[in-house]
């Protein structure tokens, strides 16, 4: 697949014929006419998003080649109905990293394609991404005397704050006064203030300066792993760097040290994090140490912030790109590092669609943009540490946690010899009465969202099952119904087993729920948080939780994997690991080396 050239202009002067990768689940790409009008030379329409009829519907598709030449009969063919772009959508190393996506996870191009595209663009008439609707001062505006608007607040208001801030969005106004829009009108009719589409810009706290300073002085091990990273971001080539440290070892002060380096260059750096929630708490570190531009990228986004976003990035004006999984697939013009936090998750993996890999995506496009990378991680996944050992990567350790700070007593409880109760052990119960007599936190952490993870009939020893997939239907008391975790399927909690009608159903085994629910009776007077996937489904209700957890509010957190993702809780000083050996007895293959990760993570 050819990248993307620069453009020129030519006249069109015999029939040409365009290869379109269209979002469909086939392995090719579709021939179409270029309309006449259309005086572009081939090498200058490469790349661009066209609108092309694709049976009953209208399909935006991306060309790949322009022949003069084709092989489909001229009863068959069908004209481009629309050029959208001017010019390529996709910087030349990312459509290679895209085509080599698409070829090595065997994935259709169209739909390889259409996954880098924010959903606005994947859209005929998506909204142009460089403009939103300002309103100005006119110089009529600028001269009439205020005190006219003595009896007009609201439009005073507007007056005075477009003086000191020049232009104006529907948001802005929003903050002053719910009446702000009849405001505008009436001073759009007196000539005062006109409307216009303006380039919408992203927020830094002082452009005079790149970084602001910080304080923290990095210890032996931290500076001699930043000292490599800056040489390596410093030599514009491509290698690939191991950072292993420990919990809490400051892994994060070492990316500063490197993005730095990207900066002062005049570079962006892309920061890939593996899950919606460490991108808050990652952002606030990040605005805290950098005054440039900074774009987040997550699923989380309304489509008009991902859009924007993706077109910072795009336009260059974001030097700090942070975002998950998809956030690789982005056009990042003067890519020069690319840091793949906990790079060993499992959430970097593609489940559905195009099942990629973020981490070796990025790998591929660090190589063909000859940009160093970095993988971080305490517990690396098993191939990247085998690099390492091999010498492929560049392995840098930081075996010390910083500031001295001790790593934690592990106690194992063998709960042959200490029976639980409802996932709790005598042991686990007692300290986290003391836990909360001493005025600290506690942690439980049990992988298994739900009430339980099985119904069970007693009489017939038969467990209620997902009639789609035969999944062992989880318990959801609070809503009092039965869900696969696996297809979706949701159904009411029966009376009877739908086996045997017994009535005799019993909830086997513990999920969050269930431990919530116990922790709360064990200790009534505490305040339980639990943090799963049930309980942060909506837009801020992670980062809300996280706040309560970081400010002390919660004197018990129970939560799923969610609870493993690099979270620093100061005030945190028990972590409860319930059934951990659970993952030992799953049928993926990494299970053990999960299990490892997820122990070592949680603590």
């Amino acid at each position: 697949m050819p990248t993307p050239p620069i453009q020129s202009e030519t006249t069109a002067t015999q029939a040409r014929y365009a290869a379109v990768a269209v979002p469909v689940p086939l392995r090719q790409v579709f021939d179409f006419i270029i309309p006449a009008h259309v005086a572009l030379d081939d090498e200058a329409l490469v790349g661009r998003r066209v609108l092309v009829p694709f049976g009953p519907r209208k399909l935006v598709g991306i060309i790949t080649q322009c022949n003069d030449s084709t092989n489909v009969s001229a009863g068959r063919l069908k004209p481009i109905i629309e050029l959208l772009d001017d010019e390529a959508i996709f910087d030349a190393t990312l459509w290679q990293t895209l085509a080599w996506v698409s070829r090595y996870y065997i994935a259709p191009i169209g739909e390889v394609f259409e996954m880098a595209l924010p959903t606005l663009l994947r859209k005929a008439n998506g909204p142009a991404p460089s403009t939103t609707k300002h309103w100005i001062l006119t110089e009529e505006g600028r001269v009439k005397p205020i005190e006219e608007l003595d009896r007009a607040p609201v439009q005073l208001a507007i007056i005075k704050k477009l003086i000191r801030s020049l232009a104006l969005s529907a948001d802005d106004f929003a903050e002053m006064n719910s009446g702000w829009r009849s405001a505008i009108k009436a001073l759009t009719e007196k000539g005062w203030v006109q409307e216009e589409n303006v380039e919408p810009r992203l927020t830094t706290n002082d452009q005079a300066q790149l970084v602001k300073q910080s304080g923290f002085e990095l210890n032996q091990q931290q500076q001699a792993a930043a000292t490599h990273l800056v040489s390596r971001v410093q030599a514009k080539t491509f290698s690939v760097s191991l950072l292993l440290g420990v919990t809490g070892s400051g892994k994060t002060e070492v990316y500063f040290a490197a993005i730095q380096a990207s900066l002062e260059a005049n570079t962006q750096a892309l920061v890939l994090v593996p899950e919606i929630g460490l991108t808050p708490q990652l952002l606030e570190r990040f605005q805290a140490r950098f005054s440039v531009p900074i774009a987040v990228m997550h699923s989380n986004l309304s489509d008009k912030e991902r859009h924007l976003a993706w077109w910072h990035t795009k336009t260059g004006e974001a030097r700090i790109i942070i975002g998950t999984r998809s956030a690789v697939l982005s056009s990042i013009p003067e890519l020069g590092l690319i840091v793949v936090d906990e790079e060993h998750d499992t959430s970097f993996k593609q489940q559905d669609g195009v099942r990629y890999h973020a981490r070796d995506t990025a790998i591929y496009r660090a190589k063909l943009a000859q940009v160093p990378i970095v993988l971080g991680s305490a517990t690396p996944a098993l191939e990247s540490y085998y690099n390492a050992l091999h010498g492929r990567y560049t392995l840098l350790e930081l075996p010390n946690r910083a500031s001295a700070a001790l790593l934690p007593n592990v106690q194992l409880v063998d709960l042959e010899q200490q029976a639980a109760a409802e996932g709790l052990s005598p042991a686990l119960s007692a300290q986290l009465r003391e836990a909360l007599e001493s005025s600290e936190q506690s942690m439980l952490f049990i992988n298994r969202r739900g009430f339980a993870p099985a119904m069970y009939c007693t009489d017939c020893k038969s467990t209620l099952r997902c009639h789609r997939c035969d999944a062992h239907l989880t318990v959801h008391r609070s809503h009092n119904r039965l869900r696969c975790h696996h297809c979706g399927y949701d159904t009411r909690i029966p009376q009877a087993c739908p086996g045997c009608q017994s009535k005799e159903l019993k909830d086997l085994g513990e999920g969050t729920q269930r431990v919530e629910t116990t922790v709360q009776a064990l200790l009534p007077s505490a305040t339980i948080l639990r943090i799963d996937r049930d309980s942060t489904r909506n837009k801020g209700q992670l980062e809300a939780h996280l706040d309560e957890v970081k400010s002390g509010h919660a004197d018990v957190v129970v939560g799923t994997q969610l609870l493993t993702k690099g979270h620093d809780f100061d005030h945190l000083s028990l972590v409860g690991v319930l059934d951990a050996d659970q993952g030992l007895y799953s049928s993926d293959f990494r299970s053990t080396e999960n299990l490892f990760q997820q122990l070592v993570q949680v603590a």
